[in-house]
């Protein structure tokens, strides 16, 4: 029997293996054929594509498991709820599966739009619908706790108006389900960045880089606006994790070496991040060149010689105009976030706010701040607008 299974596993894992050795062969062609002088350690790479696809089983171990403890939570909250307004267990987890789904369904369409053409149209409806929500149950269960809620009548006889109490039963699940994805996505957001930037750094920054020379093949489709954005994506994401994660691979115990070592690498990363503006602003020798600059640096990182990282003398000045970028638009979320909370702390500090409607009110304001956040955090945590400058253009096929 255990040898059946191990059979099987290991025939699962060599056909896990297998996109990445046909990657490796095109990658081989494609340096072949525009003469690129790399070695390419086949070895080094077979090592880290094993590294990689272990870690990718493994992360699929974790999010099934994760899904288990959001459904887990769905049926407690469901049964806690029909508990309060004396239903049976079995309608309030019936209500909570069902129920959730339907509430949350704007939600997911918003999210789907969010990635097109209507990005800010639907950002702007994700949060608002789940400011709504959450300010809803935040409301309700305020009301239940001080025994003067909107809903109070229903306990003890939800039969009384069965669909106002399948509609606040949802409601309450959706918003539990809302508050815990922003608790448990900062949580995420910790492992995937010590997956990236520290345990499995070397693997992801060359397996991306073979999946840009092989998106990047063909001259006619790498003018394709659809295949730039792509590799802008592509290309962040090593820049990224040349940034922050390639310097944690190696122990360096003397400090003057260390240092050099992360600035050598930080400056690699900014080097990359530039080729983001030539896939914006292409010319006719932009092909040849991005495949060039990245094939050389895939090599550089198989064979270990760092010395030969990138350090384009253009990046100081793409750094300044990045970081002003990036301060301007946290300011930004910050302001939005914190508004509306601002505005209630300045109206009850001159005595504006009726003490009847200080809970109620900070309760809508956290709920903003939750829902907003939650938003923020669930965007791409990239630095590059690339590619919204890219989606405009669409696509030419």
């Amino acid at each position: 029997m255990r040898r059946g299974i191990s059979a099987s596993r290991a025939k699962h894992l060599r056909a896990r293996l297998e996109p990445g050795r046909e990657r490796y062969r095109v990658v081989h062609e494609v340096a072949a054929e525009h003469g690129v002088p790399v070695d390419l350690d086949r070895a080094h790479h077979r090592k880290l594509d094993l590294r990689l696809v272990r870690d990718r089983i493994c992360s699929a171990r974790w999010e099934t498991a994760g899904a288990m403890s959001y459904l887990f939570l769905l049926l407690t909250v469901g049964t806690l709820i029909a508990q309060h307004f004396k239903v049976s267990s079995a309608h309030g987890v019936f209500i909570s599966l069902f129920g959730v789904m339907l509430v949350g369904l704007p939600a997911v369409g918003a999210d789907a739009l969010a990635r097109g053409r209507f990005r800010r149209v639907a950002s702007l409806f994700f949060v608002s619908y789940n400011f709504v929500i959450v300010a809803a149950a935040a409301l309700i269960v305020y009301g239940e706790f001080v025994g003067k809620g909107p809903v109070h009548a229903l306990v003890g006889h939800p039969a009384d108006n069965k669909d106002l109490y399948v509609l606040v039963h949802a409601a309450l699940t959706y918003a539990c389900f809302v508050v815990a994805m922003l608790v448990s996505m900062p949580i995420e957001k910790l492992i995937d960045r010590h997956r990236r930037f520290r345990s499995r750094s070397m693997a992801i920054a060359v397996d991306t880089l073979f999946r840009c020379v092989e998106s990047a093949r063909d001259e006619k489709s790498f003018m394709d606006p659809d295949t730039r954005n792509r590799l802008i994506t592509q290309t962040q994401e090593v820049a990224l994790v040349l940034k922050h994660g390639l310097w944690r691979t190696m122990r360096v115990r003397n400090p003057l070496a260390s240092r050099e070592f992360r600035r050598r690498c930080v400056h690699a990363g900014q080097s990359i991040e530039l080729l983001c503006v030539k896939l914006v602003l292409p010319d006719r020798t932009t092909h040849r060149d991005y495949l060039h600059k990245i094939l050389t640096l895939a090599d550089t990182l198989l064979s270990g010689r760092y010395g030969e990282l990138p350090d384009d003398p253009e990046r100081a000045s793409y750094v300044v105009r990045s970081k002003i970028a990036m301060a301007g638009r946290f300011v930004g979320k910050v302001t939005v976030g914190l508004a509306p909370l601002a505005v209630y702390l300045l109206l009850r500090h001159f005595k504006l706010v009726p003490a009847a409607a200080e809970v109620p009110v900070l309760t809508l304001c956290i709920a903003w701040l939750a829902t907003y956040g939650l938003n923020a955090l669930s965007r791409h945590d990239s630095s590059s607008q690339f590619p919204n400058v890219l989606g405009i253009f669409g696509s030419t096929k």
